[in-house]
């Protein structure tokens, strides 16, 4: 049987890079990324899946649209410091954000 290659440099910049997201998820916000806090029960927040990926297009909670982040048309990029794909579903979305727990963080 082969044997497994050993970790390059790049390999383990990429696992620190993933720590420091785990204990940090707003680690690798862009400055023109909003990082949102979500605590127990539902977002509020409807998505709809655009060219660009999966954009909020209305809030189902009045709270929620009279906090101002996130605005209509932000597009949803990461939850919890993991980047979602432009070719994500809405099925996708929900999965994660069911799978990572509350408070969640949501970067716009």
């Amino acid at each position: 049987a082969a044997r497994p290659r050993p970790p390059t440099v790049d390999d383990l910049a990429t696992l620190a890079d993933e720590a420091r997201c785990v204990r940090d998820p707003t680690a690798r916000a862009a400055p023109d990324v909003e990082v949102v806090s979500f605590g127990p029960g539902p977002l509020g927040i409807l998505l709809t899946r655009k060219r660009r990926g999966l954009v909020v297009s209305n809030f189902s909670s009045e709270e929620r649209r009279a906090s101002g982040s996130p605005r209509v048309a932000d597009t949803l990029v990461a939850v919890n410091g993991r980047s979602l794909p432009r070719d994500a579903t809405l099925n996708d979305a929900v999965a994660l954000l069911g799978a990572v727990g509350r408070p969640v963080l949501v970067a716009f």
